[in-house]
């Protein structure tokens, strides 16, 4: 469910969303089962960003990225 400019709208696959600058927007996950939402945007990576401490290379670790639930269970 996509709610922008308070006003609700239903999601279906595939379906693409264009956000004017300065909307006010939400995406809730409204039903049951997955859902992956890209969200592409063409900001000023110094304003994005500005809060986060500058990036550094680093080696994955266990645990940083998990599956379903049912694959973590022992």
């Amino acid at each position: 469910m996509l709610v922008i400019e308070a006003e609700e709208r239903e999601l279906r696959a595939w379906d693409f969303v264009h956000c004017p600058a300065g909307a006010v927007r939400v995406i809730v996950g409204a039903a049951e089962g997955s859902c992956v939402v890209l969200a592409v945007g063409a900001r000023d990576p110094d304003t994005a960003y500005g809060r986060f401490p500058d990036r550094r290379p680093t080696r994955y670790r266990d645990g940083w990225l998990s599956g379903p639930p049912s694959a973590n269970a022992s």
